[in-house]
């Protein structure tokens, strides 16, 4: 048979839950629980022009050039899924670059590509 104080805890027990199950209400719970979706949205975000406001020229690392400007969009928002910021440079003797990084200064153009960009990327620099 049960003592006094076994009795006694397991009320105190039960009570404190009851108070935590009135606590942790659905209203009062930080987080909303939804479903995942498991299919990976495939929306394509549109892609600018990138038109430098400095009059100076720029040096810009290069991820990609295309001849089709549409190609150019699919592969910067390819890059954007990658995490970086792309833009397209202004098209150029019949070429669409994407830009993933620009600066007046070549060297930080090439310390963005050393610390920040996978080494088997193929990826360069030009200026305009």
């Amino acid at each position: 048979m049960p003592t006094k104080e076994k009795i006694n805890l397991l009320l105190v027990l039960g009570a404190i839950l009851v108070l935590l199950m009135i606590g942790v209400s659905k209203e009062s719970f930080p987080y909303q629980i939804t479903k995942k979706n498991t299919e990976p949205e495939k929306k394509s975000k549109p892609v600018e022009v990138y038109e430098p406001e400095l009059l100076t020229p720029m040096f810009y690392l290069v991820a990609g050039s295309f001849t089709n400007e549409e190609n150019a969009e699919l592969f910067a928002n390819e890059m954007r899924e990658l995490g970086f910021e792309p833009y397209l440079l202004p098209e150029t003797d019949g070429y669409y670059r994407v830009g993933i990084f620009s600066s007046p200064y070549k060297e930080d153009v090439l310390s963005y590509k050393e610390h920040s960009v996978d080494p088997s990327m193929k990826m360069w620099v030009t200026y305009q």
